[in-house]
């Protein structure tokens, strides 16, 4: 059960600095329970309660300098009770203040930010882990960036960030059997923050029959945080610990599109990530594996199709007590269809997807073991 409620408002053409802002408060009350389904009895139940808050305001543009910059805040009381409760009932707040300044040199334009937050969490005790800390985590993000125009429609961009991340409730405070990701989890109360330093940079052109993206990252992260498998057995779940190590990440992904006739396009994309821990070469558990995207865009009149088809290699890179994946290739076909009159419209939009009813798994699942992903399906709105 879930009931949520929220307030927005605003202003905009202020003849001050601050030119336009806008404000939103969501209040959300939520609660699930885990039925046995031998008993009919609650197992465990669940409670989620949170305020959210924020606040964000544009700045008027004096000369080649533009920007906005706000405030957000959460408030988090969260409980779960029963035989298989993961964490203890913890209430967090967390606070953070932001800022984005854009300098638009033509053809240069650089822009730089930066993040400020806090986050406190306060477990309550409970009979059986007894008294668990409170933990309180502040830091900063920040980043600067670089778009140069290079030629006509084309453009080189670059970034360059650090970034401070405070544990999750979950990876702090878990213990016991998730059946979701069907694992016995088991957090770290004494985990601290994770910071990263990154640099990505990409070539992008895009004109009336032709657009073009290539990206490429590399990240370097102190005390990354993930959930690595031990090999272990717990209540028949296999058991996972939320462990934290000097990480690295590296990959790069594209984009090709071209007109091959006034109604049709090409469409072609690919993605790959190497992700490792530093200390030892220990490739890091669910990282995807190299992915492609095959597929065409048909456009006439109101009538909308795309078919595809999808593809990923095996994935061998693995973590310890990680099991491989095979490579697969899926076909979807995807499309739509506009009525339009006068002043209404109608859309009916379907998605035909796993068309050859393939058998495959992903990576990145932690079922994957029993749970293949979804056959052949449709859906139509």
């Amino acid at each position: 059960r879930r009931h949520s409620v929220e307030f927005r408002g605003g202003f905009r053409e202020n003849p001050s600095f601050v030119y336009a802002g806008s404000f939103s408060v969501q209040y959300s009350n939520y609660k699930h329970s885990e039925i046995e389904s031998v008993t009919g009895e609650i197992g465990t139940a669940f409670k989620n309660n949170t305020v959210v808050y924020q606040g964000l305001f544009d700045q008027r543009k004096e000369g080649r300098l533009s920007g906005r910059f706000g405030f957000w805040g959460l408030n988090r009381d969260f409980s779960a009770t029963g035989e298989e409760a993961l964490s203890p009932p913890t209430k967090q707040n967390a606070f953070a203040v932001f800022g984005l300044e854009s300098l638009d040199f033509e053809p240069v334009s650089i822009q730089f930010g930066g993040r400020l937050e806090t986050n406190r969490y306060s477990p309550e005790p409970t009979a059986a882990r007894g008294a668990l800390p409170d933990r309180n985590f502040t830091g900063f993000s920040g980043a600067a960036g670089i778009r140069v125009r290079t030629w006509e429609g084309g453009a080189f961009v670059s970034n360059f960030s650090h970034s401070y991340r405070a544990p999750s409730l979950e990876e702090l405070y878990n213990l016991g059997p998730h059946r979701g990701n069907q694992a016995f989890e088991i957090g770290d109360p004494n985990l601290t923050r994770e910071r990263a330093d990154g640099l990505d940079f990409g070539l992008r052109h895009s004109s009336k029959r032709l657009r073009i993206e290539a990206n490429g990252f590399y990240y370097h992260f102190s005390d990354f945080v993930f959930l690595a498998p031990t090999g272990g057995i717990e209540d028949g779940l296999a058991v996972a610990e939320y462990d934290q190590a000097d990480a690295r990440y590296a990959g790069a992904e594209a984009r090709f599109e071209t007109e091959l006739h006034p109604i049709v396009w090409l469409n072609l994309s690919m993605d790959y990530v190497n992700a490792e821990l530093t200390p030892d070469n220990t490739p890091l558990p669910r990282i995807p594996p190299l992915r492609g995207r095959a597929g065409v865009e048909i456009r006439y009149k109101g009538l909308l199709l795309n078919p595809e088809i999808i593809m990923a290699n095996h994935q061998d890179r693995l973590f310890p007590n990680e099991t491989r994946t095979a490579g697969y290739a899926v076909a979807n076909l995807s499309g739509s269809y506009l009525f339009a009159h006068g002043h209404s419209a109608h859309i009916i939009s379907f998605n035909f997807f796993n068309m050859g009813d393939t058998l495959y798994r992903n990576h990145l699942s932690f079922i994957k073991e029993f749970a293949p992903e979804m056959g052949r399906g449709l859906r139509v709105t």
